[in-house]
């Protein structure tokens, strides 16, 4: 019952967020906006650029590459036993040796076995896995080692902090497309396990693909306003919509492209209308404030536009507000603060 409860609501949600939506971007349509000119365009994209570091378009391998279950297996059964496992498999038992002597065996491993018997090993032991994970500069390396024993989150983690840093818009799709597939990897093997394991890496999947659309529409909407790369690809969700609601000033598209934008990813109308106030105020766009209110309450009340007005030195624009505020109390906070404002300009 709570769960069909739960879904029903996140529906209703749903359906309120896409009527929202689509009833604004009816508005923006219908109507003539201020803008400015385009000169100021390109100041605009110049602050924007350097306000967010570049991620070029350039193709480049991933360093991943899956093995086959086969391959995995024969590697393991085929590793002989030595000496330095027994002395490894007792360092990581013992809860007082020191990461040095762990280290050393590794390193002794290493020299004696070819690559995939001293990874099989090494990655036998999660202790000594950590330890060598750490230490290692090849990326590569760690990720071999936990394939050969199928612990695809692992692999996931290395990934994705690679994607997490990666300068290069490409790869870092690429990598992205990898984690995603790799957790769907571990769902598959965890199929009839119900943990909470498994709930938390369906949200970290869900949470990879959205930062992957994400990517994927930053830049369609680069190339749809001819934007320079790196003036949206990179950026947070909330950092785009600002980004293009800041470009209306001077590109009469941007804002149906943020509708668009916020719609695709579920963004509350609250939220949206509390990231374009703030954006619009700082780039000073209160003529065009004052056209998307004529369209009916906003979602965040008139309140927070009348007090960010007021601190902007708006007042005149707040007297032309007030005869569209209905609602009898909130007209009355509207002019108690004009009235307050007014005594402490005196």
């Amino acid at each position: 019952m709570g769960n069909s409860w739960s879904e029903d609501r996140r529906l209703k949600s749903t359906i309120s967020y896409t009527t929202f939506y689509s009833q604004f971007r009816q508005n923006v349509a219908n109507v003539s906006f201020h803008q400015d000119s385009s000169s100021d365009m390109e100041q605009m994209v110049l602050t924007m650029v350097q306000e967010n570091p570049k991620l070029l378009m350039l193709h480049e391998n991933v360093p991943v590459a899956r093995l086959g279950h086969h391959e995995v297996d024969a590697t393991g059964q085929n590793v002989p036993a030595t000496i330095e496992e027994h002395i490894l498999q007792g360092l990581c038992m013992n809860p007082l040796s020191t990461s040095d002597s762990l280290n050393r065996v590794i390193q002794q491993l290493i020299t004696r076995l070819q690559d995939d018997e001293s990874l099989w090993i090494i990655g036998k032991y999660p202790r000594a896995a950590q330890l060598f994970s750490s230490q290692m500069y090849n990326v590569t390396t760690s990720i071999r080692m936990y394939q050969l024993h199928h612990q695809y989150l692992q692999v996931a983690t290395i990934v994705g902090k690679v994607a997490l840093h990666d300068t290069f818009y490409d790869t870092k799709c690429n990598r992205l497309q990898e984690v995603f597939n790799l957790y769907q990897m571990y769902l598959d093997m965890t199929q009839h396990n119900h943990n909470g394991t498994r709930s938390s890496v369906l949200f970290d999947q869900k949470l990879t693909q959205e930062m992957l659309d994400l990517l994927k529409t930053q830049q369609k909407l680069e190339r749809t306003l001819a934007l320079p790369t790196g003036v949206l690809i990179g950026t947070s969700l909330i950092k785009t919509l600002q980004n293009l609601m800041m470009l209306h000033a001077v590109n009469q598209h941007a804002l149906r492209l943020a509708v668009d934008c916020a719609e695709q990813f579920s963004v509350p109308p609250r939220q949206f209308w509390w990231i374009l106030l703030r954006t619009f105020s700082r780039t000073n766009q209160w003529e065009n404030i004052m056209t998307l209110i004529q369209f009916g309450r906003p979602p965040i009340g008139y309140v927070p536009i009348v007090e960010m007005m007021l601190d902007n030195q708006k007042q005149e624009d707040v007297l032309k507000l007030v005869p569209f505020i209905h609602d009898e109390d909130e007209r009355n906070q509207v002019i108690a603060l004009l009235v307050k404002e007014e005594e402490e300009t005196e």
